[in-house]
């Protein structure tokens, strides 16, 4: 079984997004914050890491900048899931990239299947590397 991490700070998403990855096999630790998710990270070892950018206490790339720094999870890969629109996500994408960021999924367009879809494939390519 994977396991995710979910950074959302929306508790009613949260709390679908947490049903439909167990649906899909996958056991969910949720953090509605970066302080928390640092926390839950070091108790747990996630497979992959699904964030929200926009999270209360830090921003998302302060939280991407701390989590990079242990070495022990700078190989668990991270998924963008935010709000902000594609095109913009596209404009961070090579800033993201340096710091972990292995897909990038738009609330504003995608359902859960694209972020499934995006968590299979960045764990599996951190499986073969």
């Amino acid at each position: 079984m994977k396991h995710v991490l979910l950074i959302e700070p929306d508790r009613p998403l949260a709390k679908s997004l947490v049903r439909q990855f167990g649906e899909a096999g996958y056991s969910v630790h949720v953090a509605a914050g970066a302080a928390q998710a640092i926390d839950l990270a070091d108790q747990t070892r996630p497979d992959v890491v699904v964030l929200e950018l926009h999270i209360p206490g830090h921003n998302g790339v302060e939280f991407l900048h701390e989590f990079s720094s242990y070495y022990d999870w700078q190989s668990i890969p991270i998924v963008v899931y935010s709000f902000l629109a594609p095109d913009v996500l596209e404009r961070f994408r090579p800033a993201l990239e340096r710091l972990g960021c292995k897909a990038f999924v738009s609330k504003t367009r995608q359902q859960f299947g694209s972020l499934l879809a995006a968590c299979e494939q960045a764990t599996a390519a951190n499986v073969t590397t």
